[in-house]
């Protein structure tokens, strides 16, 4: 074999040796924030994703100096610098505390009076020997609890007949009456399976609790009883749900996002998901089904015209229009905190290049926080001033980032993300 073929070959082995190193580096990397966020689980740390801001800013102001203008670095050193300034006067300031001891208690609650006399014999005149007579009263409050209670709520119909026996008998309606059924032939009264349904889903009290609280109370609820209950609930609330779905079409725009969870079912566990859908920061609905598909936004947003905030996932694609008119209406908007998280997970396997886009999210979060300050005919122009040189820098170091790191890495996929949701803006 003669030279040449001899150095192919080696080029070739090591052509193989090193694309085999990178796929075993993007395993490692993969495994191991696997690893990371298992033990956040296990460890219930907190989900709030907080980074140090001075790491932060060290790492991004290396390629703020490289890549940004001269006039947005100076922008942006203003900046820190009259946070800075702040946090000195604050903390030279001292700002006193607010003042210490009990609240008072609120003034709805109803009070329960006690009065204590003093004994017979100390009401007795030492001088005189004449019996005292009130003056005045020392009032203190505490603070306490009566257990609620199941009451027998009996209803009774009274019945209405002549005496001549030929004019029939006239009783009252079941559905007449403060304490009509909300279930026909119900067995709960209205008071009773609002509680159960606060308890489940804004107290988040599993129904199997709630059967031993029941029991300790003295009365046999079993669960499968409750579970009927909450979905005859959920169906009488079925048609107001659907109104707000219909009124939510008319928001300026949606944020929507779906959460897994596990669902009992016959023989194992099994997947679902909620969708939250909220509409101009005021009215939330909540979608379930059974997969993660498109048919559910799809179905709840059709005939939408507005602006949809969701993460990048294709399965949103039907939503959006694509210019002439052949999918649906909506406009689709990118999502910061879905691209802010895959950079912070991205810490564990590419600190600097995660904590540099991190940087750049926190520079435009800024940016809003500063354009929110301005009256709100000027927001939107004040926000685009801010924010349009530092989305353009924040683009170009994308790009070229990309081009550089290993595909399917952890931060190869905060930065492919991040330059989707960049495209909205730019």
């Amino acid at each position: 074999m003669d030279a040449a073929a001899r150095i192919a070959e080696l080029e070739a082995k090591l052509a193989r040796a090193a694309h085999e190193r990178d796929e075993y580096r993007k395993l490692y990397e993969l495994v191991l924030l696997e690893l990371e966020r298992v033990k956040r689980h296990l460890r219930a740390q907190n989900k709030s994703e907080r980074v140090d801001a001075e790491q932060v800013q060290m790492a991004f102001r290396q390629v703020a100096d490289l890549i940004l203008p001269p006039a947005l670095a100076e922008q942006i050193a203003a900046s820190e610098n009259d946070a800075r300034e702040a946090e000195q006067r604050a903390a030279q300031g001292h700002p006193r505390r607010g003042p210490h001891g009990r609240n008072k208690l609120p003034e709805h609650l109803p009070v329960e009076r006690i009065e204590i006399h003093p004994p017979e014999t100390l009401r007795q005149c030492a001088c005189c020997g004449k019996s005292m007579h009130p003056i005045g009263e020392e009032t203190s409050e505490q603070l306490d609890y009566r257990p609620a209670s199941l009451v027998r709520v009996q209803t009774a119909r009274i019945k209405y007949a002549c005496a001549c026996e030929k004019g029939g008998v006239v009783v009252a309606s079941r559905s007449d009456g403060p304490h009509a059924p909300v279930v026909e032939k119900g067995l709960a009264a209205p008071g009773l399976l609002a509680h159960v349904v606060v308890s489940k889903y804004a107290d988040h009290l599993p129904l199997h609790r709630m059967e031993e609280r029941f029991a300790r109370e003295g009365v046999h609820l079993p669960r499968s009883t409750l579970c009927d209950w909450v979905a005859q609930v959920a169906d009488l609330l079925g048609p107001i749900t659907d109104a707000m779905g219909k009124a939510m079409l008319g928001a300026h725009r949606i944020h929507t996002d779906d959460t897994g969870i596990p669902v009992q079912a016959r023989g194992r566990t099994q997947k679902g998901h909620v969708w939250t859908y909220v509409a101009d920061d005021e009215h939330v609905v909540f979608r379930y089904t059974p997969r993660r598909k498109s048919d559910g936004p799809r179905e709840f947003l059709r005939g939408y015209k507005g602006y949809v905030q969701a993460d990048a996932a294709n399965l949103y694609d039907r939503l959006y229009s694509d210019g002439e008119g052949d999918e649906g209406g909506a406009i689709e908007v990118g999502c910061w905190a879905h691209a802010r998280r895959r950079f912070f997970e991205a810490q564990l396997t590419d600190r600097e290049r995660a904590l540099i886009g991190l940087g750049f999210i926190k520079k435009l979060y800024e940016a809003d926080r500063g354009a929110s300050r301005a009256p709100p005919i000027r927001r939107t122009e004040e926000r685009r001033r801010l924010a349009a040189p530092l989305l353009e820098t924040f683009k170009a170091w994308l790009d070229a980032e990309s081009l550089v790191v290993l595909p399917k890495a952890p931060i190869a996929e905060a930065l492919g993300y991040t330059r989707e949701t960049v495209r909205f803006f730019v």
